[in-house]
């Protein structure tokens, strides 16, 4: 949230940044993720005031532009294993300079199936060394700069069993959407919950989880 605020303190009203995030995980375990970055001309001039390209230049990352200015989408390939492991996270950093990854905690709950938790609680921390952009002020001013802009997650896979957020029509995917101003507010969720199931579980597995129901039923703990 830090680098958001020093960008908007500069550009005021002019500046904007949206967030759109999208996690496939398919049936093998392959997951594909796509995040576009949208900022605003102004912020992407500020980004580049050296004369520079400093934004949107790692590799998987491709610069286009849109109806609000610039969008960077980055994909990537990854297992499952990699999101159990803690290899996955959401950089959105638009200058590319200081990590500001939004956490990501994924644990295989059962067989097939993920549970799925997006940390934005640091989304919401205030800077100690930046207490001029913390008055109700200021707070308008960015506020106003965020208006109609958002942060979307999306987790699709074979179902979706629970999450704090919505549904899709055909059960497949788990999404959550927070305008930026929630979170100078300090109102939007402090993380987003999903659990997934990606594939089906074997016949030994159902077997099992079948006996084991009904010696529970019959010899409850």
């Amino acid at each position: 949230m830090r680098f958001i605020l020093l960008f908007l303190t500069a550009f005021s009203l002019s500046a904007c940044l949206s967030v759109d995030a999208n996690v496939d995980i398919a049936e093998d375990g392959s997951v594909n993720s796509q995040m576009v970055l949208t900022v605003s001309q102004d912020m992407y001039e500020l980004i580049n005031v050296d004369g520079g390209q400093n934004f949107c230049i790692e590799d998987g990352e491709v610069l286009s532009r849109s109806d609000r200015g610039f969008a960077c989408t980055t994909t990537r390939q990854a297992h499952v294993d990699d999101l159990i492991a803690g290899h996955f996270s959401f950089d959105i950093d638009p200058s590319n300079s200081d990590a500001a990854s939004t956490p990501l905690t994924v644990t295989e709950i059962e067989t097939g199936v993920l549970e799925i938790i997006v940390d934005l609680s640091p989304m919401m921390e205030d800077d100690p060394q930046q207490a001029e952009l913390q008055s109700a002020e200021m707070r308008e001013i960015i506020k106003a700069a965020m208006d109609g802009h958002a942060m979307t997650y999306r987790f699709t896979g074979m179902e979706v069993l629970e999450t704090t957020g919505q549904v899709s029509a055909d059960g497949r995917t788990a999404s959550l959407t927070i305008p930026m101003g929630d979170f100078i507010d300090k109102k939007a969720p402090a993380s987003f919950r999903s659990v997934i199931r990606y594939q089906e579980a074997g016949i030994l597995t159902m077997i099992l989880d079948s006996l084991s129901s009904i010696f529970e039923a019959i010899w409850p703990f």
